[in-house]
Order: structure tokens, then C-alpha cells, then sequence
């Protein structure tokens, strides 16, 4: 993977970050290559206020795959909104980090909060009094040891109640509906792109006495949630709000995570379409967003 980052002029940069996830670039961030130094080169996102147009130095950055061509994409942009010449832009390759891999190496108990441990398979309980995960991730993501995974449990620890129905949209290990279920929601669901996620779900499930229903995404019966919480990438939660919007309750709250702080402000865009957000997390170089319907 790598980044492209792109020094743009003062043109309508969430319109040029639209034209470029349409060309299958995985995410996209509006960032100010000067430091803001004043109140007045602020990005403050109120309705009315000024955004990027207050920058000397807009930029975007793309993260895409290493075979991709940085010209290619300043082409369209160039071309798009009829740019004298091509956006300067330049590359950095990204070092890859095999969490699945680096995550299952750690099998130590994981104190979440005082509701929630995630304990590794066969080990003994820790707290009798909070909720307790025994975990087998396989080959699906999700221990609870990556920030995001983190985030997304100490959320649910603060915020379940008993009435609550929970969608787990891009479930990996389970872990999230697991979890949604020990700390006393009504009901969990499952739902990933991938299979064998959905067949190391249910096997988690089981290890801790729990049947969970699980389905690809377009086996998902039509009904609505109080909760869905997802942590995923950038790319799919933008391409994924209508589904959100519709399988979500009115005032259901809407978790999403997978993403780094970098790009939270470039989602609040395409998310305050939709929904109300009311809180902000983050965790080393990752970030939460939490809002209602």
C-alpha cells in the first residue's frame, strides 16, 4: 500500500475526494499542510464557516494500492475541474502490519473495562462480577487488542442497556456481538463479506455458550437496530451509509470505527448527512465516532 498525497488549489476538495473513490482508491484525507497557527486558518466545520478555503496549502491523500499511478489520478483531477496543470503530488509507501497475525500472538488476558475481559481460550476467569470473553480468533480479525477493537468494546461496556438489538457489521472474530451479548443486550447479529469470519463467529459463540446469527451481507433480513456498530475501513462506512441509515431504529446510535484520526474529519462530512454525531474517541492514532438517527 501507499500514499499519494496530492497539493491541491482552492477547488471544492470533498467534491475531488468523491471523484476519487470513485476510481477504487481504498480512503481519502483533507489535510492542511501548514501548521494553523491562528483561529482564523482553523477548520472549524460549523455550517457557515469556513473549511479548507481557509488553507494556504489544501491537500488530499490517498491511500491506494502500490500499483496504482499518482499521475493517473491527477489526470482526472486536472481534468474534472479543468486545471490548468497537474496537481504537484508525491508517493510514500506504506509498511503493511498483518494485525490478524500480530494480534493472535498475544495471549494474555485484556482487561477492557471493569464490565468487560477478553480472555484466551481455555484460561480461567478473571472477575466474576464483570463480563467475560473467551476468544479464538482463527484467521478473523478481532482480539481486542487493536485500538479500533478496543474502542469499539469500551463503547459498548458504556452504552448497552437491556433493550437493545446490536448489528455487527463486519464481524470478523465475533467479537463485538459477543461482547454486545455478555454485556446484556437483547439481541446480536453478525454480518461479514467474508465466510470463514462468519465461521470463526460461530465457533467463538459457542465457546462462550452463546448462538449468534450470522449472515453475508446480502442475507441480512429486513428489519431495523437499536445499535450497529462497525469497524471497518473508511471507504466501505462512506459507501455503506444508505444501508446504515435504513437498518438503523430512529435515534438507534451508529458506531463506527477501522479508522485512523486522520481521516475523522473527511467521514463527519458524509456522515453528518445522515446522522447526528455526539462523540469523538480515539486511541493512539485511531479514532471512534458514535452517533444517533
Amino acid at each position: 500500500m501507499k500514499n499519494i498525497t496530492f497539493l491541491m488549489p482552492k477547488i471544492n476538495l470533498e467534491l475531488a475526494c468523491d471523484l476519487l473513490l470513485s476510481f477504487e482508491v481504498h480512503s481519502t484525507t483533507i489535510e492542511n499542510l501548514d501548521k494553523e497557527i491562528s483561529f482564523d486558518s482553523m477548520w472549524i466545520d460549523e455550517p457557515g464557516e469556513k473549511r479548507w478555503e481557509a488553507w494556504e496549502k489544501p491537500t488530499i491523500t490517498i491511500l491506494v494500492d502500490l500499483k496504482s499511478s499518482g499521475v493517473f489520478f491527477a489526470n482526472k483531477l486536472m481534468q474534472y475541474f479543468n486545471l490548468s496543470s497537474l496537481p504537484k503530488y508525491y508517493e510514500k509507501i506504506i509498511k503493511e502490519v498483518d494485525w490478524v497475525t500480530k494480534t493472535q500472538r498475544i495471549n494474555i488476558p485484556n482487561k477492557i473495562s471493569n464490565k468487560l475481559w477478553v480472555l484466551p481460550i481455555g484460561s480461567k476467569k478473571i472477575d466474576d462480577s464483570a463480563a467475560n470473553i473467551f476468544l479464538d480468533p482463527g484467521s478473523a480479525f478481532g482480539t481486542g487488542t487493536h485500538p479500533t477493537t478496543k474502542l469499539c468494546l469500551k463503547w459498548l461496556s458504556d452504552n448497552i442497556k437491556e433493550s437493545d438489538s446490536v448489528l455487527d457489521f463486519g464481524c470478523g472474530s465475533g467479537i463485538l456481538s459477543i461482547a454486545a451479548i455478555k454485556l446484556g443486550c437483547l439481541t446480536s447479529t453478525a454480518v461479514d463479506i467474508d465466510p470463514e469470519a462468519l465461521k470463526v463467529t460461530k465457533q467463538n459463540s459457542l465457546i462462550n455458550n452463546l448462538s449468534i446469527e450470522t449472515y453475508l451481507p446480502g442475507n441480512l433480513p429486513n428489519k431495523k437496530f437499536d445499535i450497529i456498530i462497525s469497524n471497518i475501513l473508511e471507504k466501505p462506512l462512506i459507501e455503506l451509509l444508505p444501508k446504515f441509515q435504513l437498518l438503523l431504529k430512529p435515534e438507534g446510535y451508529l458506531v463506527i470505527s477501522g479508522i485512523l484520526k486522520s481521516q475523522i474529519k473527511n467521514l463527519k462530512i458524509h456522515y453528518n448527512k445522515y446522522f447526528n454525531f455526539v462523540n469523538y474517541r480515539n486511541e493512539e492514532d485511531w479514532g471512534l465516532i458514535s452517533g444517533y438517527k
